[in-house]
């Protein structure tokens, strides 16, 4: 009875009886729930009683005769287009779509230098003035201090400062976003 008088609140705490609800409004069909005592020959009552019972015998321990392996492929194989589905339609991550556009479950980077890269999420003007670290998003070249732009623009840091907050910092200070050592960035003379 409780849940019959669960579905009849205007707004139901109960997460399973909103969805009751909104499935039964959203139904083509005119839907009405009744209580009935049990033990009445009521052929849903009698059946629900009858897999209760059965349950109560059984306890906790139900098998199902299917493998675990062949659940969790199961499983991954209808996660994996969701998954796909809603990175590829998302506005968040773009920097790190354009360079990996496929999702997987593969560690895809174990380089942390890369992974910064890859995120946009390193010591880039871009990102620091994202989380309020630079008064603008600009390279001290002029450009935009993206990921993109410090590889495709072969930028150098060299005697250049940047304002970090109040404080006129030279580059030296700066932790890059990746070393020269893997990038060989030319040093501009000023």
């Amino acid at each position: 009875m409780s849940s019959v008088v669960a579905s009849g609140a205007l707004y139901p705490r109960s997460p399973i009886i909103k969805e009751i609800k909104e499935s039964c409004q959203n139904s083509q069909k005119h839907v009405n729930l009744i209580w009935t005592k049990a033990h009445v020959g009521t052929f849903g009552n009698e059946a629900a009683d009858s897999v209760a019972g059965d349950a109560i015998e059984l306890g906790d321990d139900h098998r199902l005769g299917i493998p675990i392996s062949y659940i969790k492929r199961h499983l991954k194989n209808q996660i994996l287009p969701d998954w796909q589905r809603e990175w590829d339609s998302t506005d968040k991550g773009r920097i790190t779509h354009n360079i990996i556009n496929s999702v997987s479950n593969q560690l895809t980077f174990r380089n942390q230098v890369l992974i910064y890269f890859v995120t946009g999420q390193g010591s880039f003007p871009t990102f620091l003035f994202k989380i309020g670290k630079l008064d603008s998003p600009n390279c001290a070249c002029g450009g935009l201090g993206s990921p993109e732009h410090f590889l495709a623009a072969r930028c150098t840091y060299s005697n250049i400062y940047i304002k970090m907050g109040t404080v006129e910092t030279p580059l030296q200070y700066y932790k890059p976003p990746f070393k020269s050592s893997l990038i060989p960035l030319p040093v501009r003379s000023s």
